[in-house]
């Protein structure tokens, strides 16, 4: 490992000549850097560096911290990887290197580095399986997709020998002249902190926000990662509310800003602040946990609020960053609330779902009336060149750029007729024999649908040796429907008897759930499969592949002597009503909304053999009479149409409407100025339609 050390220190000092004499900071990061030798091995190397050059600053951070640099921008990045190699990671750290940078990888040799058991295959697993069980699919088709991409250089130091070498050579990202419209409503200084014309036409087009129009203004930007596209939200929101104050008669502009974590809106609160101070302001800032929460000037006021928190702020603006990680029903309900609105969001990038953002939220967008919708797409770089070979190892590597196959109009046809074939995924296949055709296709569903992909996503799997991927193809090979499920179950008696005391073994998440909310200890001997995603491609949805592959998928489970399928997701009408239409009881749902997308979590099984049958009957009747009574507590707020359809089914002889009031009013106890807010009457049809329901029942 020295050797490595000292290899890593000569291309640095290399680095460093060809540079110049400039300021370079530099971020080291291994598995923990705090303790043991790989803290005496950044020590020495940071040592060695900042002594020889003065004009060198290294940072060092163990990989569980990453989340603090993202927004941040180094010259050049070395990445310790002989313990781990977490996929979301890599995709946070490769991205905050400069064009023109350098990235030193240290790695154990070559042939080690194939078969090396990580920190994250650890986290893989679960009963009965084992460290040996884990496959490393993920790591082989890495260290190969390393090999294939030029910009890359491998050296086996102990041997002094080139492993490849690359025709790439460094260079820095050529900023192009910004031409500054010779109109515009927004200050001058806010288009001289633009760094490319796309930043400017999206400033441009953010000028409407100052404008008075019959219809609400919606803006919509997106744009891969690394294209500045949460600065230029920074720099906008803080300009207009700079020019808005003065028109408003009360002088004060206020400026709401989500986005799925924190974390995600670090740039845009650090550019808008930037912005605050370009026109003489002394900005405030508040912060949580590191992270700024609040910037104040006079009369303007930009704060941070969760996504489901944020819908019931009121503000001047909206700015909704990353908005592909939030679920669409969300975005909607942001959008009849604000006055003014933009969404942003990643095309391709770790934070995922951008593709399903842009078709299925995009298309609602446009069937609403009384809306102003305004598009802007970044395409050029800040950080680095266009079609540099390391952002394209990456979205390779991560698979960030995956895509569905395209389907012809005879695959359409073929499809309405369900002439689809179900097959088992070949992992294998897929990630060590380089079949990237299908592996790209696969993942590439997912993208599309709105999933909040990660690449951990990815290696999960490829490498958990409990998950599998079954799908529906074309009889022409083109997979139209994807499932990735994980094997759960079967557990031995010492496993149930500590979770019976309140142990929670990683994974089984519906066998452990079953256990400890109806104390049933048979159910987690028996075997089943929980979906992890389920996605149809983007071309044929709402055909009636999403319910022919679980039904093919309960076929094969049967088959395989399972017990059950199962599946977790956040609850909605729509969705509960595809599950319970495909034969799926809801079992439990969560006592809390989730903070980010305002749904709560539902566990949902169809028991196959007959054993499952009767203990499915049983929990269900337990279930309901549980769910019944938190209607009045814990989920006295929740939507009657969920209620409806996690009860199970609408009230015997009574219609929907009906059915409705009768959950609001009798289970929930809502007020009627809150019964009749939700169900849209007026107050003497409600109370007829009440007193009807009470005598049919």
């Amino acid at each position: 490992m020295a050797t490595a050390t000292n290899a890593a220190y000569k291309v640095f000092s290399k680095f460093i000549e060809i540079r110049g004499d400039v300021q370079v900071r530099t971020l080291y990061v291994a598995v923990d850097i705090s303790s043991g030798r790989e803290k005496e091995l950044y020590m020495e190397l940071k040592s060695r560096i900042e002594q020889s050059h003065k004009k060198v600053e290294v940072n060092g951070i163990s990989f569980k911290n990453t989340d603090n640099v993202m927004g941040q921008t180094f010259d050049v990045l070395v990445l310790d990887l002989n313990r781990d190699l977490n996929p979301n990671d890599l995709g946070r750290l490769i991205e905050t290197v400069s064009g023109g940078g350098i990235i030193i990888v240290l790695a154990p040799p070559m042939d080690k580095w194939l078969v090396m058991k990580t920190r994250f295959h650890k986290k893989l697993i679960t009963p009965p399986w084992t460290i040996d069980d884990v496959p490393g699919r993920f790591n082989k088709r890495f260290i190969r997709k390393l090999k294939e991409h030029e910009g890359i250089y491998i050296f086996d130091v102990d041997e002094e020998i080139a492993l490849k070498v690359t025709k790439e050579q460094i260079s820095s990202r050529s900023h192009t002249t910004v031409s500054i419209p010779e109109e515009h409503m927004l200050p001058k200084e806010a288009y001289e902190m633009a760094l490319t014309q796309g930043q400017v036409r999206a400033l441009k087009v953010m000028e409407r926000f100052l404008i008075k129009r019959e219809k609400k203004p919606v803006i919509v930007m997106i744009a891969d990662r690394g294209r500045g596209k949460s600065a230029i939200v920074g720099i906008a929101i803080a300009a207009i509310a700079h020019e808005l104050k003065k028109s408003f008669p009360s002088g004060r502009v206020s400026i709401l800003v989500t986005s799925p974590q924190i974390g995600n809106v670090r740039t845009l609160f650090e550019f808008a602040i930037r912005m605050l101070k370009r026109f003489g302001y002394s900005p405030k800032v508040k912060t949580r946990d590191y992270y700024i929460e609040e910037v104040t000037a006079p009369g303007i006021r930009i704060f941070y609020e969760s996504p489901w928190d944020a819908i019931e702020r009121k503000a001047d603006i909206t700015a909704v960053d990353e908005a592909a990680g939030i679920p669409i029903p969300l975005l909607f309900r942001l959008l009849r609330k604000a006055k003014r609105i933009i969404y942003s969001s990643t095309i391709h990038g770790y934070e995922g779902a951008g593709r399903g953002f842009s078709i299925r939220f995009l298309g609602g967008l446009k069937e609403i009336k009384n809306i102003e919708i305004n598009m802007v797409e970044l395409e050029e770089p800040i950080r680095y060149s266009e079609d540099d070979p390391i952002e394209q190892w990456l979205y390779d590597a991560l698979l960030l750029d995956a895509e569905p196959a395209q389907l012809s109009k005879k695959d359409i046809e073929q499809i309405k007729k369900m002439k689809v074939v179900f097959k088992k995924a070949n992992l294998d296949e897929w990630f060590i024999d380089g079949n990237e055709e299908k592996l790209r296709q696969f993942v590439g569903i997912y993208v599309y649908a709105h999933y909040r992909n990660q690449p951990k996503d990815v290696a999960l799997l490829a490498d958990a040796p409990h998950h599998k991927a079954y799908m529906l193809e074309t009889k022409n090979g083109k997979i139209v429907n994807a499932i990735q499920v994980a094997l759960e179950g079967g557990l031995p008696d010492e496993v149930i008897k500590e979770i019976y005391s309140g142990f929670e073994p990683d994974g089984n998440i519906i066998p452990t759930l079953v256990e400890k909310h109806f104390r049933d200890v048979e159910f987690p001997k028996l075997k089943g499969y929980r979906i992890v995603r389920i996605a149809t491609h983007p071309q044929v949805m709402s055909m009636g592949l999403g319910s022919e592959g679980l039904s093919r998928l309960c076929e094969e489970a049967k088959k395989e002597g399972l017990d059950w399928v199962g599946a977790g997701f956040g609850a909605t009408p729509e969705l509960l009503r595809f599950w319970i239409k495909n034969g799926f009881i809801p079992i439990h749902v969560s006592p809390r909304r989730n903070p980010i997308s305002g749904e709560y979590s539902t566990i949902v099984i169809k028991p196959l053999s007959e054993k499952a049958k009767e203990i499915t009957k049983f929990i269900f009747k337990e279930f309901k009479v549980k769910f019944v009574e938190w209607l009045r507590d814990l989920h006295y707020d929740m939507e009657p149409e969920i209620a409806m359809y996690i009860l199970n089914s609408k009230l015997e002889g009574v219609e929907e409407r009906k059915t409705l009031l009768l959950i609001l009013k009798s289970l929930q106890a809502r007020s009627w100025k809150q019964t009749l807010d939700v169900i849209n009457l007026e107050p003497a049809a409600a109370y007829t339609m009440f007193r009807s329901a009470i005598k049919k029942l």
